[in-house]
């Protein structure tokens, strides 16, 4: 990446203890919510249009409709239905949905990095663009998308084997996704690092991650509405971990 530099500590980066690195994401995510909220549309519409393409997708889109209508009339709802929705594909559907769902996630992996970047870019108070989403499509691209396959597969596979080796996997990595953003490193040298600073402070990294995944699960007790509220914290905490063990990126004058 052209526009990257060396690394600034000065003012911007908190302290590398778990309060200090939640409460600058917690301050940089207040200023981006808006740009969360379009960060959720988007992502939600594509989700949208690829489900039209799953197995079994018009009786999906009957149950989901079902679970929809019993939210808005305040009912509870039918977990049964949705068990059995799953239930009812076959082996072969559930792996294609797998597989297009890992798809999904690493081609999300460069918006992700835009809403990063707009988390950074509040973070030195500078003027945000509404384009500075989509950055992660047009720098080191294919490395994002690469990571993003990586990592799921990896943690999947972890989950699937033993579950702790999954847990493990989505922390070690955690910060790999601004490496290969500001530092424009390729997806095998991104997950180095990440595993490496991981394990030197996997305590810090572990209470990090935790607080994060709490504030971000509040959301499903506020009804789905909050689940809009906190999806973008999680990009916030990532800037926040990278910045203070990493430094805080900053822009060269162009």
């Amino acid at each position: 990446m052209e526009n990257f530099s060396e690394f600034d500590r000065q003012g911007q980066a908190p302290i590398t203890e778990v309060g200090s690195i939640i409460s600058h994401a917690w301050e940089n995510y207040k200023g981006i919510f808006g740009y969360t909220l379009l960060y959720a549309l988007i992502g939600a519409i594509a989700y949208g249009i690829l489900s039209i393409f799953l197995p079994g997708s018009s009786e999906n889109v009957d149950a989901y409709k079902e679970i929809i209508e019993s939210v808005k009339n305040g009912e509870s709802i039918d977990m049964e239905t949705i068990s059995e929705m799953q239930s009812n594909m076959g082996i072969g559907s559930r792996v294609l949905t797998g597989l297009l769902g890992v798809v999904f996630g690493a081609l999300l992996y460069p918006l992700n990095a835009g809403l990063m970047y707009i988390a950074h870019k509040y973070n030195f108070r500078k003027q945000i663009d509404i384009s500075d989403l989509f950055i992660g499509f047009r720098q080191n691209t294919m490395n994002l998308i690469l990571y993003g396959a990586m990592v799921t597969l990896l943690a999947t596979i972890g989950l699937y084997l033993c579950v702790l080796p999954g847990i493990y996997i989505y922390i070690a990595s955690f910060i790999g996704l601004p490496i290969i953003f500001f530092e424009n490193k390729t997806a095998i040298d991104a997950l180095k690092k990440s595993f490496s600073i991981t394990n030197s402070n996997f305590g810090i990294f572990l209470g990090a991650i935790l607080l994060s995944w709490l504030i971000s699960v509040s959301g499903i007790i506020l009804c789905c509405v909050g689940i809009l509220l906190t999806m973008g914290f999680n990009m916030s905490v990532k800037y926040s971990l990278y910045s203070a063990f990493c430094g805080t990126p900053y822009e060269l004058n162009k």
